[in-house]
């Protein structure tokens, strides 16, 4: 089987062998037993310094502003542009699309409304947790 053929400038694969042409091996194959390998020991895992985590999220916000920014630049076309604002209860960011010329809040991502029930469900589950232990 001659597996360099070249046909100018392309390559062309070789066709695949068919049984009985000989290329076949009928031997059967022994298969290699299997070697246990230990996993490695954990790393610790170290918590972040509060600069650190300052810094992290100093760096996360001051992309999320240019991703708002580019993501404004975009649909102001349409007329549109968004705000973002954090929730505290539920530790989320709310994206808000306002309508340019009225500035009415045309849609919530996520609604807040599902978040201040997430948050009291979240305060219950707390509660009855505090209460029963």
């Amino acid at each position: 089987m001659d597996v360099n053929r070249i046909s100018g400038n392309t390559y062309v694969a070789p066709l695949p062998p068919t049984p009985g042409s000989g290329e076949f091996s009928s031997a059967p194959q022994a298969e290699a037993a299997p070697v246990a390998v230990a996993p490695p020991p954990p790393r610790p895992v170290a918590e972040p310094r509060p600069a650190d985590r300052a810094e992290r999220e100093e760096g996360a916000v001051d992309s999320l502003r240019r991703a708002v920014d580019e993501i404004n630049s975009s649909v102001a076309i349409y007329r549109r542009h968004l705000g973002i604002r954090f929730h505290e209860p539920t530790n989320r960011r709310i994206v808000t699309v306002y309508d340019s010329d009225t500035n009415e809040a045309l849609r919530e991502i996520p609604p807040e409304r599902i978040l201040e029930a997430h948050a009291s469900m979240l305060e219950m589950v707390g509660l009855f947790v505090n209460t029963r232990g």
